[in-house]
């Protein structure tokens, strides 16, 4: 009988960890929705630039590519991170990045769209940091080219990299 309830209380716990998972997913794409049809029309990045440099993708042929990023170097006490954020040209949809601290949920960045084939070279954070390591998200939202449709994106886990100047 005791290993009946356990039973139970841990699938009920896994369907409770699920259903905030796909509330948390869908809260994501409605708010960033909702977003757009406020604006109407996409801000567009002006700090993006031409970008017809390498950079590692993920991807096949008729899906979204996504970059790949290692860490992300950061000088001890400036708030300027200096990490290419692009979109690579064989897609056809924006991006939209934002650069977040995994332990503490704090967005440090949010870019304006950014147009295939088109990049961010360097990104003013909301903080500096002290000397050492810290879990980063680069969040990779993906949109229609009218930007009014979210499509999937991607979540790339990385660390902060601060070091002396």
């Amino acid at each position: 009988m005791q290993n009946h309830i356990t039973r139970r209380r841990l699938i009920a716990g896994i369907c409770t960890v699920l259903v905030i998972l796909i509330l948390g997913v869908s809260a994501r794409f409605l708010y960033l929705h909702y977003q757009m049809q406020q604006n109407g029309n996409p801000s567009y990045s002006s700090q993006a630039v031409d970008w017809d440099g390498s950079f590692k993708t993920e991807g096949k042929e008729g899906y979204i590519a996504m970059p790949g990023y290692d860490t992300v170097p950061l000088q001890e006490g400036k708030d300027t991170s200096k990490i290419v954020l692009a979109n690579p040209d064989t897609n056809q949809c924006l991006f939209q990045f934002q650069l977040i601290r995994s332990d503490t949920g704090d967005v440090l960045y949010t870019s304006d769209m950014v147009k295939p084939g088109k990049a961010i070279l360097s990104q003013k954070l909301s903080q500096s940091f002290t000397e050492g390591d810290y879990p980063l998200t680069i969040r990779i939202n993906t949109f229609s080219e009218d930007g009014k449709t979210p499509y999937n994106g991607s979540d790339v886990e990385t660390t902060l990299h601060v070091f002396k100047g």
